[in-house]
């Protein structure tokens, strides 16, 4: 769910930031904190909510939208909110009012890491924009010494601006002394998606990705119930990266998750530009979108493959957690051949 198209960072990856600075009057149609306290009124069975933008602690009821969610949703256990990082204070300080506020069993806020600091804001195109993103990282760190339940990661794109800068990365942040997030990240590559407002194409080469895989799947990591999901997602992008066109594993879109955009609409996806409905027109029950005709043809076309086919983690996690037999086998038997080879 994006709460908000609202951004400080001009990525060359996304274009969501320009979606205000060509139309300023659409960030008055946004959800407002009512509309969305009345959605979570109305749909109150969330297993893992993924709050994004934009950047969503624009948003300056953020964690009252949180708490709400929470309280109305006792089956949630996992919430997560990537960042940007451009306002540690404001982050820091949404974050500790969640914190105060809910009870939420795996509470994770992601920073968004390109490379090291002059490949992250020649991506970023903001400077400072690392110093801020590392400040982040430390003061959610402090955070978590108190708070057990508080993931911190990062989360780094592989896209046609950074490939290679994987590693650079890492040796940054031990420079920083953050070696326990080194332990707690996720590596994705770039799409294109309605989400992102981008066209570009998502990377260098087929061969690009290959080697860097080879070098990634490798990394250290501390074993926990969302790392194990982690490394499932990567170790299968090999099964993406090869067959592109083809689902890894039978996707979940429209059945077991969905996109809503910061003015209600709804989509199968973050990525599949294929509006089914939207919540202003149903008294924000989304119930009444997903059991709709239209829904039901987009959910026939998503199992037939007839989609714009994806491995992000927004759609990859939900297909492994309902498909866990498969998605283990599947990785176990690629990582054996791998081992053989």
């Amino acid at each position: 769910m994006a709460v908000t198209y609202k951004c400080n960072s001009r990525c060359l990856t996304c274009n969501t930031w320009k979606v205000y600075l060509e139309r300023p009057i659409d960030a008055e149609k946004e959800l407002s904190k009512e509309e969305l306290e009345r959605f979570f009124e109305r749909y109150n069975r969330f297993f893992w909510l993924s709050i994004t933008g934009g950047e969503p602690f624009l948003r300056k009821d953020l964690s009252d939208i949180v708490r709400y969610a929470f309280e109305s949703s006792p089956t949630m256990k996992i919430l997560n909110i990537p960042t940007n990082g451009m306002h540690p204070n404001l982050v820091k300080n949404s974050v500790e009012r969640i914190l105060n506020d809910t009870e939420i069993p795996y509470f994770m806020v992601s920073v968004s890491l390109d490379g090291p600091r002059d490949i992250h804001e020649r991506v970023r195109r903001v400077n400072g924009s690392w110093k801020k993103a590392i400040e982040t990282i430390k003061a959610l760190e402090r955070l978590r010494a108190e708070n057990p339940n508080l993931i911190v990661t990062f989360e780094h794109t592989i896209s046609q601006f950074n490939v290679g800068a994987y590693h650079d990365l890492l040796a940054a942040l031990k420079e920083e002394g953050l070696t326990e997030v080194l332990k707690n990240h996720t590596v994705t590559f770039m799409h294109h998606g309605q989400l992102y407002h981008n066209s570009i194409s998502e990377v260098k080469s087929k061969e690009d990705i290959r080697i860097l895989y080879d070098t990634i799947r490798k990394r250290e990591s501390r074993f926990s119930y969302l790392g194990f999901i982690r490394e499932i997602y990567l170790t299968l992008f090999e099964d993406y990266i090869n067959q592109p066109n083809r689902q890894v594993l039978t996707c979940t879109a429209a059945s077991r998750s969905c996109f809503i955009d910061p003015y209600g609409d709804v989509y199968p996806c973050v990525i599949w530009n294929e509006k089914i409905g939207n919540l202003r027109e149903v008294d924000y029950d989304l119930y009444a979108v997903m059991e709709s005709e239209k829904a039901e043809r987009i959910r026939m076309h998503v199992r037939e493959g007839i989609c714009p086919v994806c491995w992000t983690p927004c759609e990859a996690y939900p297909a492994m957690i309902t498909n866990p037999l498969k998605a283990l086998l599947k990785s176990a038997f690629l990582k054996t051949r791998n081992l053989i080879r």
